[in-house]
Parts: C-alpha cells; sequence; structure tokens
C-alpha cells in the first residue's frame, strides 16, 4: 500500500474503505454509523459476520482507550445470552497495532464479563489487540 502512494506519509489518513478497496479490489461499502439505528447497524454487522466479510471502522474522537483517526478491523459480532435470550450485543473489534485496547465497558479486565460470557465469547486477557465494544456506545 505505501508503494501505491510513494510512501509510509502517502497512506496517513484516509478511510477504511478506501483501504480495503484498493487491496482487495472489491466494491466497499461504507457508511456513517451515526446515519442509521442500532437495529440496522447489527444487521450490517451481523451479515458481514454472517458471510466473512473484512470489515473495518474508522474513529472520529478518542474515547476510552481509542485513537481519534484510527481505523480499528471489525471482527464480527458477539451475542451474550441469559436464560436463552440475548441480553447484550457487542461488536469484536482489533486494534491493527496488536496493542493499546479499549478500556470502557466489555473491555478484557470489565467487571460486566462473567465466566460463562467469557467462554460464550472466547475472552482471553492478554495484550493481542482484540476487544469488544457495546453497540449502544460504538458509534
Amino acid at each position: 500500500m505505501a508503494k501505491l502512494n510513494i510512501n509510509y506519509v502517502g497512506i496517513n489518513g484516509g478511510t477504511p474503505g478506501e483501504a480495503l478497496r484498493a487491496l482487495t479490489g472489491m466494491p466497499v461499502t461504507n457508511f456513517p454509523s451515526d446515519s442509521i439505528n442500532d437495529s440496522e447497524l447489527w444487521a450490517y454487522i451481523e451479515d458481514g459476520t454472517n458471510k466473512k466479510y473484512p470489515m473495518a471502522a474508522g474513529t472520529r474522537t478518542s474515547n476510552h482507550g481509542l485513537i481519534a483517526g484510527h481505523a480499528y478491523g471489525v471482527l464480527g459480532s458477539q451475542t451474550l445470552t441469559s436464560g436463552g435470550k440475548v441480553v447484550h450485543k457487542l461488536v469484536k473489534m482489533r486494534n491493527p497495532w496488536g496493542i493499546e485496547k479499549y478500556h470502557g465497558e466489555w473491555s478484557d479486565n470489565s467487571p460486566l464479563w462473567t465466566d460463562a460470557w467469557r467462554k460464550e465469547a472466547g475472552v482471553q486477557t492478554s495484550d493481542d489487540g482484540i476487544f469488544f465494544v457495546p453497540l449502544d456506545q460504538w458509534r
């Protein structure tokens, strides 16, 4: 990617969709998450997860350890259940740097995780860059 843009300075900025399009040559769907409701957003994420689409998200502001203007990989959707009902919807993400993670609700060390939910989501407490963000705070 840096060679296509002369150097690394040339790839500083842009959107995750631009990068995916340039790297894969495939069509890309972009949408600002604030232009759709939570149900529509969840449907997009679940559909992409089920179809194994590469997905990414960018940030506008720094919050809970996330860096403004940085792109993160969206690894998929994760539901947590209780009594057979979905009680939490989380977006599984990864920082491409493999470090510095989200520190808000549902972070690796969050007290919200029960042993059963950790097992259900496959959560490992490690500095691997993978984290979960609740859908209602994902925007």
